[in-house]
């Protein structure tokens, strides 16, 4: 994964559920005069059987606040302290229950000084709305396809080449999904809230590459790679570009 950009993967979240064969490696900027704060707050969940490797180099916000958990090593000065460390949870403290003196519980049958409390009653809930929902499906091989809001983003197993443009700002920022199980998806996210919010499912063999060219361009991104061929490569240039992301990887990342 390349977080190039100035907090380009603030905040992210990558979770590994699976074997990564050649491992998973996070890269920051060499150059961190401008690009500062690139994996800030993120958190990696490695698991055992993958080899994770985060790179934090020499300034101390590159990194700052971030986990690697499970089978990972940091490399670079500026490698937070307990990268590798799990957060104790602070005990929680049972609130005090205190009785008035002429309070009789009486069994917990809800009786107080002798008056029966009244039940409380259950709410129902409001029944949602029906989603109308469009669909795009790449029917030939180096389609590029053009979503908006509620679209279901189809690039078939059958497909060579599958390119999805999001080149207008928030484009595709309203519940987007993408099947990006064709050979070669390329998911390009140019403007501003562009691809914030897409979610990205893949169960077959394929090579998904994501780049994301402007600030919080993929944030809150959710990818979850379920097939152990694939290969994901998120390219992120800009300040949040991937803020607040999620991957749950089964597959090589580079």
């Amino acid at each position: 994964m390349n977080c190039l950009g100035k907090q380009s993967c603030k905040k992210s979240v990558i979770k590994n559920e699976g074997n990564v064969f050649n491992g998973l490696r996070i890269i920051t900027p060499t150059d961190t005069s401008e690009n500062v704060g690139a994996f800030m707050q993120g958190c990696a969940f490695c698991g055992s059987d993958t080899s994770c490797l985060l790179e934090c180099g020499t300034h101390v916000d590159t990194c700052k606040d971030s986990k690697c958990l499970g089978n990972c090593q940091c490399m670079g000065s500026a490698c937070p302290r307990n990268y590798n460390s799990i957060p104790t949870p602070e005990p929680t403290i049972q609130p005090t229950n205190e009785t008035d003196g002429n309070a009789i519980n009486n069994g917990g049958n809800g009786v107080i000084g002798g008056t029966t409390a009244s039940p409380i009653p259950t709410l129902q809930p409001t029944p949602e709305p029906t989603e109308f929902r469009n669909e795009t499906v790449c029917d030939e091989t180096g389609c590029i396809l053009k979503p908006y809001a509620n679209y279901d983003v189809i690039c078939p197993h059958d497909i060579a080449l599958c390119t999805i443009e999001c080149s207008e700002s928030a484009q595709c920022s309203e519940d987007v999904i993408i099947i990006a199980d064709s050979t070669d998806v390329q998911l390009v996210c140019r403007e501003i809230d562009s691809c914030k919010g897409v979610q990205i499912y893949n169960t077959k063999p394929s090579t998904i590459t994501i780049t994301i060219f402007e600030s919080k361009g993929g944030e809150s991104m959710f990818i979850d790679i379920a097939n152990p061929d694939t290969t994901l490569s998120v390219n992120v240039i800009e300040v949040d570009g991937f803020a607040k992301g999620t991957k749950y990887v089964m597959a090589i990342v580079i």
